[in-house]
């Protein structure tokens, strides 16, 4: 998979003096849903939104007035695709096992349709039928092989038999997602090719956006698997708002995508976009906030010198049961003030400072969602950029508190709970400019 400095490579500069603005939050936090409302698209239902994950491929929205409409996908690169197709035969494999069901084939059918944290879903480009065939030829050639070893047997996929047969059913399924990817698509362009995947050359908004829409939707039909980074420019901006503004919306996977989000740390992944934007924009459910990871961004962005690109959005406050919304948000952020000020991190943010969102999935904004995106965007229009805060630390303390008792720990803990092959995570460094 691509760098984030490989796939700005990729793409042409953007527009200059134009404000970056990154989203951040929980998955159904409602990321998605501001970008529909700030463009105007939320009666063609697009981008997808959707109570479970929706997004995995992070996708810029260049807006901008008298820019022609223009969508750019970054294809994922062949051997990522098999590593992510072997990934899924084996852990569907691993969990029929684990559950006593290894010759059930509706079972290990459900279990090919996607990965386990719904990143890779297969079920967009292969039919169920066509993954049925797969299951009952992973049954029938591949279970038998494996029935003398244990679960937590290291070498379980690395006998030479169970390989051959693993990447033959990993080829096929390669086979039907080309298949489909040729009849949506068309000879435009060769899949897995060095070329960029653009939709262009459409004037109307409306059928620009079904074009898309069509591509990446959340059923069977879309090429939104295979996508590492999308980037939609155009004039975008809904007809309520200011047609002088010009910026990047950047929306990306939600927290809790990953493992060591869970623990209540922030993903090194997002970093680059801390850099890279002028804003971020933490999305936070009006209703129960800083319970999915909200508290563990805050830190990050605080502790890491972003205090000054910090924005705090409260989503979905209809849903607030409170009579007093204020009064309900009010005291969340100050438990939350309190909950890091025991961690010497202090938050210089109060109720008055964040914006309300409200209805968000209606096919048109309210009035009141309306004044608070126009005060975000102004806010943000006439904001200073600024760098990082400079960080400071005190090396004389570094090893009089150093204890890797807890971390040995929890390391230890997540080996004895999963097989190794599904715990292990690519190392990627945290980088500091």
């Amino acid at each position: 998979m691509k760098s984030f400095q490989e796939i700005q490579g990729c793409l042409p500069s953007l527009p200059p003096n134009i404000k970056r603005i990154y989203l951040l939050g929980s998955t159904g936090a409602g990321k998605t849903s501001i970008v529909r409302n700030i463009m105007g698209t939320s009666a063609l239902g697009f981008p997808i939104t959707t109570q479970t994950r929706t997004t995995l491929a992070t996708t810029e929205y260049v807006i901008k007035r008298d820019l022609p409409f223009k969508t750019t996908l970054i294809i994922k690169q062949k051997d990522d695709v098999l590593e992510s197709i072997e990934e899924l035969i084996q852990d569907a494999i691993q969990k029929a096992i684990e559950n006593n069901r290894p010759t059930d084939i509706d079972y290990m059918t459900e279990r090919l349709q996607e990965s386990s944290d719904e990143r890779f879903r297969l079920r967009y480009m292969v039919q169920n039928d066509a993954l049925k065939n797969h299951a009952v030829y992973i049954v029938k050639n591949i279970i038998p092989l494996l029935a003398n070893k244990g679960l937590d047997d290291e070498t379980l996929f690395a006998d030479s038999a169970v390989e051959t047969e693993i990447t033959f059913v990993r080829e096929s399924i390669l086979k039907d997602i080309e298949q489909l990817f040729n009849e949506v698509c068309g000879d435009q362009y060769t899949l897995f090719s060095d070329k960029l995947y653009c939709i262009e050359n459409i004037i109307d908004k409306s059928v620009f956006i079904q074009k898309n829409k069509e591509l990446l939707k959340n059923e069977y039909g879309s090429i939104s698997l295979l996508v590492d980074y999308i980037r939609i420019e155009g004039n975008l901006l809904a007809d309520w708002l200011d047609n002088s503004l010009e910026l990047v919306l950047i929306d990306g996977e939600g927290i809790a995508h990953s493992l060591q989000e869970k623990r209540d740390t922030l993903s090194t992944r997002h970093y680059d976009y801390f850099d890279f934007c002028d804003q971020i924009l933490l999305v936070e459910k009006g209703d129960d906030p800083f319970i999915s990871g909200g508290q563990a961004a805050i830190e990050a962005i605080l502790l890491n010198g972003y205090n000054n690109k910090f924005k705090l959005i409260f989503s979905k406050v209809d849903k607030i049961e409170q009579a007093d919304k204020n009064s309900f948000l009010r005291k969340r952020l100050e438990n939350l003030k309190a909950a890091l000020k025991q961690k010497k991190i202090t938050l210089e943010l109060d109720n008055k400072d964040c914006y309300r969102l409200e209805s968000l999935n209606l096919n048109s904004t309210t009035d009141a969602s309306q004044k608070q995106i126009k005060k975000l965007l102004k806010d943000i229009k006439e904001s200073e950029d600024s760098e990082p805060t400079p960080l400071e630390y005190d090396f004389s303390t570094l090893l009089l508190n150093l204890d890797t008792t807890l971390f040995i720990k929890n390391f230890q803990k997540d080996l004895d709970s999963e097989h190794w092959a599904v715990v292990k995570q690519p190392f990627t460094p945290l980088t500091q400019n």
